[in-house]
């Protein structure tokens, strides 16, 4: 999770779809936080509510406050860091506004992509005798089969 300089981010109320548009293109986040002429967090608009709106309506004359998500999650002043991190987890929101009181926005806080994280898996030998069945007529393994069946195929020193 890290701060960020969020007004970049922010687009007021009265802001034009296309203009939305233009913002999210140039920022490549694919959120905007719509808020009022004192920041105060208003909602939220995706490229996914721009996109369901345009296909809903066909129309591009139109305010953002009147398409944006009015009911965003979003963290206040003292808020539990792993609460936000695991409820915004689950929900798969990348982007979580931190506001005061009056819900002006403090910072927006980046949570980090679950599956970007590589685990590490260790293999162990394990010394068990396996059986492969090997059915059929061995056409992809062609001219191979011609001369040996497909379980006495040679793969480096050793038979399949």
């Amino acid at each position: 999770m890290v701060n960020m300089d969020y007004k970049k981010l922010l687009i007021t109320k009265e802001k034009s779809l296309i203009e939305a548009m233009k913002q999210l293109s140039e920022t490549a986040k694919k959120i905007l936080f719509v808020v009022d002429e004192d920041d105060r967090l208003i909602g939220t608009l995706t490229d996914g509510d721009i996109r369901r709106y345009i296909l809903k309506t066909g129309r591009l004359d139109v305010n953002v406050e009147d398409i944006c998500n009015k009911n965003p999650m979003f963290a206040k002043i003292g808020f539990d860091r792993q609460k936000i991190i695991n409820i915004a987890k689950e929900k798969d929101i990348k982007y979580v506004p931190v506001v005061d009181e009056n819900r002006r926005i403090l910072e927006i806080l980046v949570i980090e992509d679950v599956q970007t994280k590589v685990k590490t898996i260790h293999f162990q030998k394990l010394d068990i005798p396996v059986v492969i069945m090997a059915g059929g007529f061995g056409k992809r393994l062609d001219p191979f089969t011609r001369v040996l069946p497909k379980p006495l195929i040679p793969i480096g020193d050793k038979t399949i």
